[in-house]
């Protein structure tokens, strides 16, 4: 009886062990070694992205993803032309970046429930085509404004979704909960979370979450300063984040969201 309980026991656990080897799903496999992907996302061309960030990311050859508010670009016109020099990605956050009128600062012209998704649409192509005016360079990627999916009131409220597929190879979320999973991730509608008002402590538990499951990190600020703010990414953090990512050993790709997010199209089984 013993060794029948034994015997049992020990085919209980290779058969658990079997079953949860299949269960567990294999890690996404990323160029070159890397155990995860990170991209840094910067909203509405502020100056600060300018005037501070590119100093930055040219110190530590990392190349970010700026999405773009025309009019904005025109006030920090030649900075913005050597970003795009220096390699980093230009997206589009349309021309007069809608949000919900729930907002006291939304215009009563920029708020999204008054939009259509025929209004979305031109908007986004008009903004497309004054960007290659100023910059000589169309976007392929796009950010959700205050990470708004839907135009519209009530029951007439719709995704627009489906026109950013259409238009651009991936479209950019705002205040997201996690990671993308490379192999699930809808590129219309990927996730990101904030590194405006973190410390390098919250920011690098974040990468490490993600490095457990070989994930994809997109991490989205506005502002570049010293100031603490609610909108502001703390040029100290950001110094230092550069910097662990830099460091070969910790095997992070950084690299901006469309050159990932085609990496991924071309490389994922789904």
């Amino acid at each position: 009886m013993i060794k029948y309980r034994l015997l049992l026991s020990v085919f209980t656990v290779f058969f658990t062990a079997g079953i949860m080897a299949k269960e567990l799903p294999e890690k996404f496999e990323w160029p070159d070694g890397y155990q995860l992907a990170v991209s840094l996302s910067f909203d509405d061309a502020r100056h600060s992205q300018i005037d501070t960030g590119l100093v930055l990311f040219d110190k530590y050859d990392a190349k970010a993803t700026f999405y773009v508010v025309p009019d904005r670009v025109k006030e920090r016109l030649e900075g913005w032309k050597q970003a795009v020099v220096n390699g980093h990605e230009i997206g589009n956050h349309t021309l007069y970046h809608p949000c919900t009128g729930n907002l006291d600062w939304v215009k009563p012209d920029n708020t999204i429930e008054n939009y259509t998704l025929k209004r979305m649409r031109a908007e986004l192509l008009d903004a497309n085509q004054q960007i290659q005016q100023l910059l000589g360079t169309t976007p392929e990627s796009f950010a959700y404004t205050c990470g708004d999916v839907t135009v519209g009131h009530g029951f007439n409220n719709k995704s627009y979704i489906p026109v950013v597929a259409e238009l651009f190879s991936s479209g950019r979320g705002w205040q997201n909960e996690a990671a993308n999973n490379p192999e699930k991730v809808d590129m219309s509608h990927v996730l990101s979370m904030k590194m405006d008002d973190m410390s390098f402590d919250n920011i690098i538990a974040i990468i490490e979450q993600a490095r457990k499951k070989g994930y994809w990190l997109v991490l989205a600020g506005h502002e570049i300063g010293q100031e603490d703010g609610a909108y502001t990414t703390r040029t100290a953090m950001l110094e230092r984040l550069l910097a662990y990512v830099h460091d070969k050993k910790n095997k992070i790709w950084i690299a901006p969201v469309g050159t990932i997010s085609q990496y991924i199209r071309n490389n994922r089984k789904n």
